[in-house]
């Protein structure tokens, strides 16, 4: 077995001195970049999770002490309206229920608003049924009945009915409002000719 020349070593700084100092800088190199590795698994908790908790129906206040127990940040995103929740309860939340995170992670919440949220109501009238409920729709609203009447204008809004009243653009309303629209049947002008007729035949009769 070959016995390893310790002068050799010692006096390969001096031979080689480009060679040595390279092989220190990458010794030096992957020791920090080991350090680095350690250092952010630690701090990102590399292997480590928790399941999110179920928020959703909760007090903000108890949403707030159940992701800080469990090591999570809290912090309210939106908030939203929703008859099905108590007012300031948690309503959605991201990352969802049962979502495996890693610890100190921000959970996002939507609560419920104090007060029902409230918009202003569009012209509608003299719309076709179609256009005026899609603008009804796309501002939010969901209690739309539809009533139709008799008027020589098929299809058009010819009234507009809003909590039992007649409505009038611009008005603050909130979305859960009951809103009746009034549509033509095309049979007015019909029927009305129709009497004229039977009037004239009466006369001719006489």
């Amino acid at each position: 077995m070959k016995t390893i020349d310790k002068n050799k070593i010692k006096g390969f700084p001096k031979k080689h001195p480009i060679l040595f100092h390279l092989a220190l800088i990458l010794i030096t190199f992957f020791i920090i970049m080991y350090g680095v590795l350690l250092a952010v698994d630690s701090f990102t908790g590399h292997g480590e999770y928790v399941t999110v908790p179920e928020l959703k129906g909760k007090s903000l206040g108890e949403a707030e002490l159940v992701v800080r127990d469990l090591g999570f940040k809290c912090e309210v995103a939106d908030s939203t309206y929703n008859d099905s929740y108590e007012r300031g309860a948690v309503v959605d939340q991201e990352p969802k229920a049962n979502s495996k995170v890693k610890p100190r992670r921000t959970i996002y919440l939507i609560t419920n608003a104090v007060m029902p949220r409230k918009v202003s109501f569009p012209q509608v009238l003299d719309m076709s049924c179609r256009q005026g409920r899609a603008v009804l729709e796309g501002l939010g609203f969901k209690e739309i009945t539809i009533d139709t009447v008799s008027s020589p204008y098929k299809d058009l809004i010819v009234n507009v009915k809003v909590a039992g009243k007649e409505a009038t653009p611009g008005e603050r309303l909130t979305l859960s409002t009951p809103i009746v629209l009034s549509i033509g049947n095309g049979l007015q002008e019909a029927y009305s000719d129709s009497i004229v007729s039977e009037f004239e035949s009466n006369l001719l009769v006489e």
